[in-house]
């Protein structure tokens, strides 16, 4: 399973892409389905005219940093920060 947000960057003045949750299940990785899923998802963004993907990881997960590398993600400089909103 893969999400796709769409946004504006002000950077770019273009449309760009979150992407979020990807999630392939324990049973079927090494098969090359996760590959296949994010490829499709990178097609589907450009047909709809995103200009760049960006996502996140954690820290410590660097089985998804070397996957999503293999796939021609870069190491952003970027420092991320939030903030848990209680309701």
């Amino acid at each position: 399973m893969v999400n796709i947000l769409y946004t504006v960057s002000t950077a770019l003045g273009a449309r760009v892409g979150i992407l979020e949750n990807m999630v392939v299940s324990d049973a079927v990785r090494g098969s090359g389905i996760g590959s296949q899923l994010l490829e499709q998802a990178l097609i589907f963004a450009k047909e709809k005219g995103c200009q760049r993907i960006t996502l996140l990881t954690d820290h410590d997960n660097t089985l998804a940093h070397t996957f999503y590398q293999k796939h021609g993600f870069d190491l952003s400089t970027v420092v991320v920060f939030r903030q848990t909103l209680d309701f």
